[in-house]
């Protein structure tokens, strides 16, 4: 009966203190993996941000359709004529450049009476830019102006409105008689032309 007590007894210490082992091990939290990780654990993707702003210009060109270049009395008397404004010009561009490209169709003035007739005639922008337009075979001719050095998001104003004119022409009453015209193309970009 000795054994049987005693042995009881030990059963019940181990049945108590297993017991309580299992209670602390419920409480406690699993433990925290530290080592490498496996197959699809972290992962990382690049987003690229981005978005374009367009080139974006305001211009304002002269109002004129036509400028009527000779008078009767000047051409008569003194075979000469005035200077003829067409108009000024502004821009105002984001890319920090301007282009004016001023373009004669015939390179010259065109009898159109008369086949094969030219007159030069000198055409000024802002009052220091001087070209001619002098060809002799009715093929146009063109130049091209540039304002600003493209610093980026720099805004570019052409300044001062610069005012294009038709110079005073000499030497025309000796000029065959007829109708004498030309076609000058403006254009203004904020790209290079």
């Amino acid at each position: 009966m000795k054994k049987l007590l005693l042995a009881t007894i030990i059963g019940g210490l181990s049945l108590s203190i297993s017991g309580a082992a299992l209670a602390t091990e419920k409480n406690k939290r699993p433990p925290r993996f530290e080592g490498p990780c496996g197959h699809k654990c972290i992962e990382s993707r690049d987003v690229y941000v981005k978005g374009y702003i367009p080139c974006i210009c305001e211009f304002s060109f002269p109002d004129v359709g036509l400028v009527r270049l000779f008078r009767h009395s000047s051409v008569m008397t003194q075979g000469t004529s005035q200077d003829r404004s067409v108009g000024s010009l502004s821009a105002n561009c984001n890319t920090g450049y301007v282009a004016v490209k001023l373009r004669s169709q015939n390179g010259a003035l065109k009898n159109l009476s008369v086949a094969d007739t030219y007159l030069p005639y000198d055409v000024e922008v802002g009052g220091a830019l001087l070209n001619e337009f002098d060809h002799d075979d009715g093929t146009p001719k063109e130049y091209i102006w540039e304002f600003g050095g493209g610093a980026p998001n720099a805004l570019n104003v052409i300044e001062g409105s610069p005012e294009i004119k038709v110079l005073g022409m000499t030497g025309l009453n000796s000029a065959p008689a007829g109708l004498y015209a030309d076609r000058i193309t403006i254009t203004v970009s904020g790209r290079p032309l």
